[in-house]
């Protein structure tokens, strides 16, 4: 582990009061020790009677093929042994004393790059504590090829001797990805039977190498752009607090929260351009990209809630807060201030009552407000001989709702409800937009063994007079268009016998933008799905799943041509997905010897057609990917104070993807990409683990 990262744990557990500060004698001992005096401390507090549990945990597995999914967030995706660690520490008073401490210290994958560390402390009915370190890793890519020196770092660079025809014979591998570390502290006490009060602290650091597009400020006709690694490296702090009120009929919270967001290696980063046919001058032809700007938000939070019946009740719910963003450009340009000088304030208002007027009828009604008022100024400047005018765009939105529930019958009720949403834009193509949605149900539990619920829905959306900048003036955003959406759903329970029960479930929506010219015009969505649960025996637990999803969507646009007139087209897409499963486990000796199997396997697909006015278009080949995956594993106890689970799994996963395989680094015009193929792999693991409690 990182000394910062260490000596972080160590202080965490001094400010929780539960180590001293130590001498700093011996560096690769210094978690170790932190934990056990932690654990010491709290277990030879004088005066009550404590009960001590422990427990570690010792693994070892080998993977024989790197993998690019598996693994992906725990670390275990390369070939080879990886040796898992972990432990637990647990203590509380006794259940007849008058003391109800209690602390809990675990760590979990100490000997992977996902390994966590957490701490629990208090005293039950009075106050809690907690500590937390963990680390997340998340590879993106696998033997990615790139022309680009010093990929991660902030110092790019190409081959002096390269350019952009010759770019693949100067191709290193890089593995891209990146790694979280989050450290946190926090507790909370109660002040007397109805208040409380509560703060936190948590701080994370991400780090690592992503891709990002750049351009090399040319304009975007001339298609002149990379895929370049680009380093990751920022903080986040975040702050809360906050005071609750807990009484018979009356309850209210106030709370702050403040999240800060900074990057610990500078704000730019100098890219040069790889699109130019001769590297030698590269240096000289320098982009500058910037990275996430170092800003900030605070919040003021208020809630209550009032039951004035045994059946009613009324809340509100209040958010204020403040964005800001002063970090200086990268670069000075004619028209522009040193800085954004960027402000946002966001109110957010819930109103809700429910209550029952009827021994039958249960009605619920509520309000929403959200209003994001954008502060920072709108500017307009030239660039590259293009005058570009930014957006500093807001919005507000209010939305209305009442739910009706009607017991038509003792185990039957009929729902209905209607929601009403209008929101206000700033520099949008449509300054209004309105919506209203209605929905019909029935839920019942009236047939024995059975539960039911089906519901219907219509929605329909429209808005203001277009006023588009831009052309082509048909164009119509989805989100913004004329729409009606309809919705059916269904799902059910079958307890067929008390050992198997079956659960469908069936869910479509269709979206009509047939009002749009330009844009997406149909959208429709299928999800059939099945689950199924049996128990053949006391000894004997089986289960399967099985999901089908389909989504079908027809846009339209027009292609821009610089030496022709534009000609319409029109794309259909057609996405699916299936996912079946089955699985079970056997207890071959209870409470000593099980045994469990897994079978999963996944398949998506997506096809996209075109039509283009006055010829051409085509069917584009399929993208297509593929999991199999297969788990066997086995528990068993060895005595009362050890267990051992041994673990196998296979998985086969490809992909297909024509954008990306065998299209090389220069093959698509004049940008410049990365090297990979889609993955294609059959990885097998097998792991065991001792885990011994004392």
């Amino acid at each position: 582990m990182h000394a910062s990262r260490k000596t972080a744990l160590i202080m965490g557990l001094c400010a929780l009061g539960l180590i001293p500060v130590p001498a700093w004698a011996q560096p690769d001992d210094e978690v170790r020790e932190a934990a056990q005096e932690a654990a010491a401390a709290i277990a030879d507090r004088p005066g009550v009677e404590h009960t001590v549990r422990r427990e570690v945990r010792l693994g070892l597995g080998y993977l024989d093929n790197d993998s690019v999914r598996l693994g992906r967030f725990t670390g275990v995706n390369e070939e080879g042994w990886f040796l898992d660690m972990g432990f637990l520490l647990q203590g509380q008073d006794a259940q007849n004393s008058e003391s109800a401490r209690y602390w809990r210290l675990e760590g979990r994958n100490l000997g992977l790059d996902s390994r966590s560390l957490r701490l629990d402390a208090g005293d039950q009915g009075r106050y809690s504590s907690f500590f937390y370190y963990r680390e997340i890793p998340n590879t993106l890519y696998r033997n990615l090829g790139t022309p680009y020196r010093g990929s991660g770092s902030g110092n790019l660079r190409l081959p002096e001797d390269g350019g952009r025809e010759v770019a693949d014979a100067f191709l290193t591998e890089r593995t891209l990805g990146t790694s979280r570390q989050g450290l946190g502290a926090g507790g909370r006490v109660n002040l007397d039977t109805r208040w409380r009060a509560s703060t936190a602290v948590h701080h994370e650091r991400k780090d690592g190498t992503i891709i990002r597009g750049v351009n090399n400020n040319h304009f975007w006709t001339q298609e002149r752009s990379s895929l370049v690694p680009v380093p990751v490296d920022y903080e986040t702090t975040r702050f809360e607090a906050d005071v609750t009120y807990d009484g018979d009929e009356l309850q209210g919270r106030l709370g702050y929260q403040l999240s800060v967001f900074s990057q610990r290696d500078g704000r730019s980063l100098d890219v040069p351009d790889a699109t130019r046919p001769d590297w030698s001058g590269a240096g000289d032809a320098v982009g500058t990209v910037s990275l996430e700007p170092d800003n900030q938000f605070h919040q003021v939070t208020g809630s209550l809630g009032y039951s004035f019946s045994d059946t009613g009740r009324v809340g509100a719910d209040v958010a204020l807060g403040r964005m800001t963003q002063d970090e200086r450009f990268v670069e000075d340009v004619a028209g522009l201030p040193g800085s954004l000088n960027g402000r946002i304030n966001t109110t957010l208002v819930n109103l809700r009552t429910s209550g029952r007027p009827h021994p039958r009828v249960n009605l619920r009604a509520g309000y929403r407000y959200d209003d994001r008022d954008n502060r920072t100024n709108a500017y307009e400047y030239e660039l590259d001989n293009r005058v570009v005018a930014t957006r500093p765009v807001s919005y507000t939105q209010n939305r209305y709702h009442l739910d009706a529930s009607y017991r038509v019958q003792d185990r039957t009720h009929l729902n209905l409800g209607v929601v009403r949403d209008e929101r206000e834009r700033t520099f949008s193509d449509r300054k209004d937009t309105d919506e209203t949605a209605y929905r019909i149900g029935v839920r019942s539990r009236a047939l024995p063994r059975t539960s039911l619920n089906v519901e219907l829905g219509y929605a329909e959306q429209r808005g203001s007079q277009y006023e588009r900048e831009t052309g082509p003036e048909e164009l119509r955003q989805y989100y913004l268009a004329d729409r009606d959406r309809r919705t059916a759903s269904a799902y059910a329970s079958f307890h067929v016998t008390d050992r198997i029960q079956v659960t469908p479930r069936v869910q479509w929506i269709d979206d009509d933008y047939t009002r749009s010219e330009l844009g997406l015009q149909q959208a429709e969505r299928q999800v059939w799905a099945v689950d199924l649960s049996w128990v053949p025996t006391d000894r004997i637990t089986t289960y399967g799943f099985y999901a089908y999803e389909r989504t079908e969507a027809r846009q339209a646009g027009r292609e821009a041509l610089a030496f022709a007139d534009p000609r319409n087209w029109r794309s259909d897409r057609d996405d699916e997905s299936v996912t079946l499963g089955v699985g079970g486990e056997y207890d071959l000796r209870p409470d000593r010897f099980t045994v469990g199997a897994e079978v999963l396997h996944v398949e998506t697909s997506g096809r996209l057609r075109t039509l283009v006015e006055g010829g051409g278009g085509g069917v584009y080949p399929s993208l297509d990917s593929r999991l199999t995956q297969f788990s066997l594993y086995g528990d068993y106890r060895v005595n009362e104070n050890l267990d051992f689970r041994l673990r196998y799994m296979v998985e086969r996963y490809r992909e297909k993807d024509w954008g990306v395989d065998g299209v090389g680094v220069t093959g698509v015009g004049n940008l410049i990409l990365l090297d990979q193929d889609s993955p294609d792999y059959t990885t097998h693991l097998i792991a065991g683990a001792l885990r011994y409690r004392f």
